[in-house]
Formats: structure tokens, C-alpha cells, sequence
């Protein structure tokens, strides 16, 4: 990473209605879609603030290049390996934000399967098959928080993709009340007898 240099990079994005609705239309599952003015759920920024790089600054993992605002890693695997996000208040649907990205620091790490689109996941990545995205499997357990209704307001949620799940396979999410908020997981074929694929702690209040 000689001559590289962490950067922050600052913008106002609108809080667009339109993925918004594409996502609940995936989820499926009854509750109907944020509309604009309606608060956010957790997580679901994003789906909202995405961004989408010209074709020109892509690799070819269909992410932008490294070397700019992430730095140089040569590695050929990216894993949402986990973190942590904290909400001060409600974003709501249709109102404009500002966004402010920084990286804060880089540590090499290694992961189960060594050092941290259907060919590329399999010829380049060697993986068995295409991997279910890491976010959504995150974004699947916080979804269960909204659809008990729960009159609570998350204040901070922890999350950690342990594993891959391969297109197929099917998948378990459970969940259990703690003393300050509540823990989920998602579990694979395996079912929790090799630990889950994916967790979740949420503080509410």
C-alpha cells in the first residue's frame, strides 16, 4: 500500500424512494414500503444511498478499482465481514442527507478460507457456487426487528458475516430477546451445530 493515503469523501444524497421499494418488493413479506416522509428501517441505508460508479473506475469483481479510495489490497476476495452502526435519528424517505466516508484504518487479516457474479465467484474466488449477498443475510435479521412490530427504537446495531451461503441453500434466521435490545442469527443447511452464518445484536430503547 506504499503511497497510498486514507481519504474522506464527503456528498448530499436523497434518500431515494425508488430502491427503497425495490427492496421491500424483495423482502415480500407483508409490511408495506417506506414511503417518502416515512423513517427508514434499520440498515435499509444501504439500499437507499447506494452508489453507482461509472463502468470505467470497475473491476473486475464489478467493484471500483482499489487504489483510490480504498486502498491497493491485491487480494482477489471481498467479504462484508461485519461492523457496526450506530443511529443518532431517523432517516426518512425522500429527504436529502449528507454522507461523509472515511477510512479510518487498514489491517490485514486472515479469514476461514485464507487471506482476506456466477465466473468470477467460482473461477477467480474458488468458490462452490455463487454467494449469497453478505448485506442482505444482515439485512434479512434486522428485517425480522420490523416485522414484530416491536415499539422500540434501535439505537445501535452490531453484525458479523462468519461464513459465505451459497445460492440454494436454504437458511434459518432466529432470534432471542437480551437485556438491552436483542441477538439474531442466521443460520445455514448445517443448520447451528457449525455455529451461524450470520449475527446480529441490536440496542434498543
Amino acid at each position: 500500500m506504499q503511497g497510498w493515503e486514507p481519504s474522506t469523501v464527503v456528498s448530499d444524497e436523497l434518500v431515494d424512494p425508488t430502491p427503497v421499494a425495490a427492496l421491500a418488493a424483495l423482502f415480500d413479506d407483508g409490511v408495506p414500503a417506506p414511503g417518502p416522509g416515512s423513517e427508514l428501517p434499520p440498515l435499509w441505508h444501504w439500499a437507499a444511498l447506494a452508489r453507482w460508479p461509472v463502468s470505467s473506475v470497475l473491476g473486475g469483481d464489478g467493484h471500483p478499482v482499489r487504489g483510490s479510495f480504498l486502498p491497493p489490497v491485491g487480494l482477489p476476495r471481498r467479504m462484508f465481514a461485519g461492523g457496526e452502526v450506530v443511529f443518532h435519528g431517523p432517516l426518512r424517505v425522500g429527504e436529502t442527507v449528507r454522507r461523509q466516508s472515511t477510512v479510518e484504518s487498514v489491517t490485514e487479516k486472515s479469514g476461514r478460507s485464507g487471506r482476506l457474479v456466477w465466473p468470477y465467484a467460482t473461477r477467480v474466488e474458488g468458490y462452490p457456487g455463487l454467494v449469497v449477498h453478505g448485506p442482505l443475510m444482515t439485512l434479512a435479521l434486522a428485517e425480522t426487528l420490523r416485522l414484530e412490530g416491536r415499539p422500540e427504537r434501535v439505537t445501535r446495531i452490531a453484525h458479523r458475516n462468519n461464513r459465505p451461503l451459497f445460492c440454494g441453500q436454504r437458511a434459518r434466521l432466529l432470534g432471542r430477546r437480551t437485556a438491552d435490545g436483542f441477538a439474531l442469527d442466521l443460520t445455514g443447511p448445517e443448520g447451528a451445530t457449525t455455529g451461524p452464518h450470520t449475527t446480529l445484536t441490536a440496542t434498543a430503547r
